[in-house]
């Protein structure tokens, strides 16, 4: 993928609620999609604002073919650069922990903590994996918010 367009998209990212919805609703769209991501470098992007990437998985524990999002998440993982690796690994992680894809869910978050051993969302899925705690757990806890709490920051 090409940097310069990651980091200048990056640059246009705002703290605007109707930004971040429908840059979560285009993501989710694209996942879902049997389509080949039409802008991969845009969804990398995305998904390094922790808001966007929450809303996304808000989406995505309602997926109707997880598996086709994961295999779109897998090709994104692959293409992504190192320092913008994290997100969509740990992402990826999540789509797998969904489907009970257990195997796979270590494997993406070690990669995810192998490009950014301090990305919190990553260690936090491997803790909760770590005490057994339950993917209908983790998603009762993120369908109990409203998606318009998850994609605003707080205090706003």
């Amino acid at each position: 993928m090409k940097y310069a367009k990651i980091v200048g998209y990056m640059a246009e990212m705002t703290k605007d609620y109707d930004f971040r919805n429908g840059e979560a609703s285009f993501i989710t769209a694209e996942l879902s999609s049997d389509e080949v991501v039409s802008d991969p470098e845009r969804i990398v992007a995305a998904l390094t604002d922790v808001k966007i990437r929450d809303g996304v998985l808000y989406d995505l524990n309602k997926a109707e073919s997880i598996e086709r999002v994961i295999t779109h998440l897998e090709n994104l993982t692959q293409a992504t650069y190192r320092d913008q690796l994290a997100p969509v690994a740990t992402v990826t992680a999540i789509a797998h922990w969904y489907a009970d894809n257990m195997d796979k869910v270590d494997e993406y978050l070690e990669i995810a903590l192998d490009a950014d051993h301090t990305y919190s969302l990553a260690g936090m899925v491997q803790f909760a994996i770590g005490i057994e705690l339950t993917v209908d757990f983790w998603t009762d806890a993120v369908t109990g918010l409203s998606r318009e709490e998850v994609l605003t920051p707080l205090g706003v």
